[in-house]
């Protein structure tokens, strides 16, 4: 399953430490490096697994969401 591009991790490249085991446990090599930081670099290739975001220990990745209960939700997708 491919996500809408809108939704990816969130990296705060001020909290990342660079250990880079986000990118290690990705499994379809969404993210890498930047500059010593971690960065979504195949957006279109993430799938929201959040493995990620578990396994990072700074708690430097986020996966955003919105939670919608209205009928107008289709026009969100």
């Amino acid at each position: 399953m491919k996500t809408d591009l809108r939704w990816k991790p969130q990296v705060d490249r001020a909290r990342c430490n660079g250990c880079s085991d986000c990118i290690t446990v990705c499994p379809t090599e969404a993210l890498g490096l930047v500059r010593g930081r971690a960065a979504v670099v195949r957006p279109q290739a993430c799938t929201y697994c959040s493995a990620c975001e578990d396994v990072c220990p700074t708690g430097a990745i986020a996966l955003p969401y919105q939670v919608c209960f209205s009928p107008d939700c289709s026009e969100l997708e």
